[in-house]
């Protein structure tokens, strides 16, 4: 009998001590959604005794509750401390332990950037790129691919292409933990080929029997060009060998404007008279000559009288018209070209009966 005791005493010795160490144990264990743990206690409390926790997350918060859930600003490896205390109904301190463990918080792996570009061409075919990409990270490097065998880091380059087709494209990339986001982005370029230069001289001859004149473009490769011809008294011709019959005499400026294919331009003039020259009352100027947006035609006029003003185009098109009342001295005609096409224009003013010509060339 007396060893049937000692076996139960031993026995009840066994479980006091085992449950001494599950009610004092600090582990636990944790799981992770997203950036944010949830931790677990290992241990277990009985209807007799109670326990207090203190948790250390390892990045400076704490807190006081037995199953606690933190979430964590930053992703990254953290020490997270589990301190308990535990007690019996009467309040007294059973047993102490603390707990700490490693644990890494894993960022997402998502990459959001999107690459692009936009771009502009100077007058000297230099292009100067802007890097618009996008992205929800920093974006740690940028590459550039000119598709001409020449590539740069830059963030915002300026390139030199020859002229033609050139595939510039843009890679960038973001470095995340665990993983690398990249995106690129092209797009075509075309350089123009810059014109030959204009060495055009414009030069002709005039040809007179009586009031019937014939002008010749003696210009050199004259077969290559438009010629156009202002004879000064508001007709107007093209052709290189053109004729024209003055109706009253007076003294005349004799215009002829050539060009090429390419925007290549040049006009000379040249003064006839046939029969007895007019009494002019009025003189005509224009400036700024040429000009970009607007020009000033400066009309004196010794009467006073209305203006009647025509424009015409190097095809002889009138484009514009407007009245405008004069008096005795200077007048200015303002002109608005900024809608004009470039080119050689030709500003022709009737007043007090007579016609006044005078040219503007568009820039």
């Amino acid at each position: 009998m007396k060893k049937l005791y000692i076996i139960i005493a031993i026995c009840l010795s066994f479980t006091t001590t085992l449950m001494a160490q599950n009610f004092c144990s600090a582990q636990f264990s944790y799981a992770q959604n997203g950036n944010t743990a949830s931790f677990s206690p290992s241990n277990f409390i009985d209807s007799f005794h109670f326990q207090t926790h203190l948790w250390s997350f390892g990045d400076g918060v704490s807190g006081g509750t037995s199953n606690p859930s933190h979430t964590y600003n930053t992703c990254g490896t953290y020490t997270v401390l589990h301190v308990t205390n535990t007690y019996d109904w009467n309040q007294t301190l059973v047993c102490s332990d603390s707990f700490a463990m490693t644990i890494t918080i894993q960022c997402p792996n998502s990459c959001n950037i999107n690459a692009s570009y936009t771009y502009t061409i100077d007058a000297n075919n230099m292009v100067h790129f802007t890097n618009t990409s996008t992205s929800n990270q920093n974006i740690d490097s940028v590459f550039w691919n000119f598709g001409d065998g020449s590539s740069s880091m830059a963030n915002n380059p300026t390139h030199q292409f020859t002229p033609g087709y050139h595939a510039v494209c843009l890679t960038v990339q973001s470095f995340i933990p665990g993983a690398i986001c990249v995106d690129y982005y092209c797009d075509t370029i075309f350089i123009n080929t810059p014109p030959p230069p204009c060495n055009l001289s414009a030069n002709f001859s005039i040809q007179a029997n009586g009031n019937d004149f014939t002008f010749t473009n003696l210009s050199s490769s004259a077969d290559s060009m438009m010629t156009f011809w202002n004879f000064g008294d508001s007709s107007f011709a093209s052709g290189n060998v053109v004729n024209h019959t003055y109706n009253q005499p007076g003294t005349f400026s004799v215009c002829m404007m050539i060009s090429q294919a390419n925007n290549c331009m040049a006009d000379t003039c040249m003064n006839i008279t046939w029969g007895a020259p007019r009494n002019s009352n009025a003189r005509i100027y224009s400036y700024p000559n040429p000009a970009t947006e607007n020009s000033t035609i400066n009309v004196t006029l010794l009467k006073a009288s209305t203006m009647d003003v025509a424009v015409y185009n190097m095809q002889n098109k009138l484009i514009a018209k407007k009245k405008q009342s004069g008096s005795i001295g200077l007048n200015p005609v303002r002109m608005n070209m900024a809608s004009w096409p470039k080119g050689i224009y030709t500003i022709v003013i009737l007043s007090n009966g007579e016609k006044l010509v005078t040219r503007i060339e568009k820039l």
